[in-house]
C-alpha cells in the first residue's frame, strides 16, 4: 500500500487531464484485474493508486502531501482494526471449523453408504452422494491447513491432525470401493456389495459413524464395532 501511495503521489504530481487521465486509469484497472487473482499484494498497489486518483476527481491536488498522509492513515487505522478482528475471531474459527468438517465429512459418507452397501454406485442419487464426498474431503483438508496456518492457535488444529487423516482414509477407501463396484458392473455390484459388508456390515458402519460424528461435536470416547467392513 506505501509503493501505491507513492505511485498515485507520482500521478498526480504529473497533473493529467483528459485522454491521459483516462488512460491512466485504465492501465491501472487492467493490472488490477490482471494482478488480484494471482497476486493480491501487487494489486493492492495500483487498487491504491487509483483509488486516490479517482478520489481526485481529476482535478489538481493542490497539497498531495497530505492527501497521501490522511490516506496513510486511513490505511493503518483500517490494518489495525483488521488485525484485531483476526487475532479475536481466529480462535473461534479454528476451534469450530475443522470439527464441524470432520463431522460434515462423516455424515457424507454416510449418504454414500446407503448406497454403496447395496452395489448402487451410478444411480443419480448415488453420483451425487460421491460428488458430496469427494468435495468434503477437499474442504476437510482445507479447514485444516487454514487451521494450521493460524500461527497463534494452531495447535488445535494440529492435535486433530489425526483424526483428519484418518477421516479422509475411510472417505477414500469408500470411495474407492465405489469404483471396484463400477468396474464389476451393475449385474455383479450386489453380490460384490453383500459379501464385503456382510450380514451386520452396513448396520455396524452405519453406526459407528453416527457414535464418531456425535464425539467429535459432543465429545467422549467411541468403541467400534467389529463387524464393520474389512475394507474400511
Amino acid at each position: 500500500m506505501v509503493i501505491g501511495l507513492a505511485l498515485a503521489g507520482a500521478v498526480l504530481w504529473l497533473k493529467p487531464q483528459g485522454l491521459w487521465l483516462a488512460a491512466t486509469l485504465a492501465v491501472s484497472q487492467f493490472l488490477i484485474w490482471m494482478l488480484v487473482a494471482r497476486n493480491y499484494a501487487l494489486a493492492v498497489i495500483f487498487i491504491t493508486a487509483a483509488a486516490i486518483i479517482m478520489a481526485s476527481g481529476g482535478h489538481a491536488v493542490e497539497n498531495i502531501a497530505g492527501l497521501l498522509w490522511a490516506r496513510a492513515v486511513d490505511i493503518i487505522i483500517g490494518c489495525t482494526i483488521g488485525i484485531d478482528v483476526l487475532l479475536v475471531t481466529t480462535p473461534r474459527v479454528v476451534a469450530v471449523t475443522v470439527p464441524q468438517e470432520l463431522a460434515a465429512a462423516l455424515r457424507a459418507a454416510q449418504d454414500l453408504l446407503k448406497f454403496v452397501a447395496t452395489g448402487d454406485v451410478v444411480s443419480t442419487g448415488a453420483k451425487r452422494a460421491r460428488r458430496n464426498l469427494r468435495h468434503r474431503a477437499i474442504v476437510l483438508l482445507t479447514a485444516y491447513e487454514i487451521g494450521a496456518g493460524a500461527r497463534q492457535h494452531s495447535d488445535f488444529a494440529e492435535a486433530l491432525w489425526p483424526a483428519v487423516v484418518a477421516a479422509q482414509r475411510l472417505l477414500y477407501r469408500l470411495y474407492a470401493f465405489c469404483w471396484r463396484l463400477e468396474e464389476v458392473g451393475s449385474n455383479g455390484a450386489a453380490n460384490v456389495a453383500r459379501a464385503a459388508f456382510g450380514a451386520n456390515g452396513q448396520a455396524s458402519l452405519k453406526a459407528a459413524i453416527e457414535d464418531l460424528s456425535n464425539a467429535i461435536t459432543l465429545g467422549g470416547n467411541v468403541a467400534i464395532s467389529s463387524d464393520v467392513p474389512d475394507f474400511l
